[in-house]
């Protein structure tokens, strides 16, 4: 044992000197997470900036400007009005605004006469606030136009139409709620974006902590270490043993990081559940760990296994859908098979409360940990057995 604490000691002060290594595991995670975090969170709930210009003088001009003014369409749609229909053309081309609606004049006599009720509009470059606009503009119109429709089919005692003064004949908050875009919670199943991307990277970077115990296997094997070491008295098992200790300890260290940094620093609600969570990281370690080793024992050198093990790990965490959400299909389907996707939806279980899943969710994380381990205990053997 003393033996064992002695190399795992070792390997973590030898970590500890490496400034790349502590920036890349303990710096680099915190500034994406940080990054897309904002970037994202700022795209999904912002509302739509949208220049609108009403040249229509007639009964519905007063109704039009309190609907867009409405407080419950606040957080989708934020209008900026204008005075002319170029101004607004003008400042969705330029970017300047996400959509524009310009109402033409004659609206509320054409509507009045049984017309359809039509806007003209202007989408801008995000779809995202496009859909938003979009839903919100288009329900105003769709309810004039089932009035004017019961009133073709049923006379006037299908009601009147709505007037400046009636602002409450439109019922129109539930539908326009149903009907706006995903923001933050939905687009990335139901957390922020700061949530998702934290619990995305932490997996991601644990993945890079377990290549250490690749590396310094490979390294004392090309040095000639892994010979000698048969002339100590200590077993190879526990040499072994002893990277794989400092691996575990990093990932250990490197997960309680960032779980505390991002919860004081960024606000990120990790669920309370704090011994699942670790229980999670740990077997992500173990599996890391496991997959490094492996890989290393088919490399030839550090720099090959590092290209692999690198390789492997942007592919898993691309395929799970850390880098891009809601990707779907064949890609989807294929990210089922990586340690991160389950390990990633344990994590989100945990933040949002739906524990039903987790049981599954970790079980299947512990049998590919296992697997990976029973793997690298097959070849850990036969690498053992060449340098005997």
């Amino acid at each position: 044992m003393y033996a064992w604490l002695t190399i795992t000691g070792c390997e973590l002060l030898k970590t500890a000197r490496s400034r790349t290594v502590l920036v890349m595991l303990f710096g680099l995670p915190l500034l994406l997470i940080y990054i897309l975090g904002q970037v994202f969170g700022s795209v999904t709930s912002a509302p739509a900036r949208v220049a609108v210009y009403v040249e229509d003088n007639g009964p519905l001009r007063g109704q039009i400007e309190s609907f867009w003014n409405r407080e419950d369409l606040r957080a989708y749609v934020r209008p900026v009005w204008r005075t002319s229909a170029r101004e607004v053309e003008l400042e969705v081309k330029e970017g300047t605004a996400d959509y524009g609606v310009v109402v033409p004049a004659g609206f509320s006599d054409r509507v009045a006469s049984g017309g359809k009720a039509e806007w003209l509009a202007y989408p801008g470059r995000h779809e995202d606030r496009n859909i938003a606009a979009r839903a919100v503009a288009s329900r105003f119109l769709s309810e004039l136009n089932v009035r004017l429709a019961a009133i073709a089919a049923y006379g006037p005692e299908a009601g009147p139409l709505p007037s400046a003064e009636a602002d409450e004949d439109i019922p129109l908050v539930a539908a326009v709620l149903a009907d706006a875009p995903p923001g933050d919670d939905a687009l990335f199943k139901g957390l922020s974006a700061m949530q998702y991307y934290s619990a995305a990277y932490l997996i991601m970077f644990l993945l890079f902590s377990g290549m250490s115990a690749g590396i310094e296997l490979l390294r004392s094997r090309q040095d000639g270490t892994l010979s000698r070491l048969y002339a100590t008295p200590h077993p190879l098992p526990v040499v072994i043993g002893g990277w794989i200790g400092s691996s575990l300890a990093l990932a250990i260290v490197q997960s309680a990081f960032i779980v505390t940094v991002t919860s004081f620093a960024f606000g990120v609600d990790w669920g309370g559940k704090f011994g699942w969570i670790a229980l999670v990281c740990l077997l992500t370690a173990v599996a890391s760990i496991g997959l490094a080793l492996i890989v290393a024992s088919f490399a030839r050198t550090i720099q090959s296994m590092q290209t692999v093990y690198n390789i492997l790990t942007f592919a898993m965490t691309f395929v799970s859908g850390g880098m891009v959400v809601g990707m779907g299909g064949v890609i989807e389907k294929l990210g089922h098979w990586t340690v991160n996707h389950w390990a990633n939806e344990a994590l989100r279980g945990i933040m949002n409360g739906e524990t039903a899943s987790l049981g599954t969710n970790v079980g299947i994380l512990s049998l590919i940990a296992a697997g990976l381990a029973a793997l690298t205990a097959i070849r850990m053997r036969k690498v053992v057995d060449l340098h005997a």
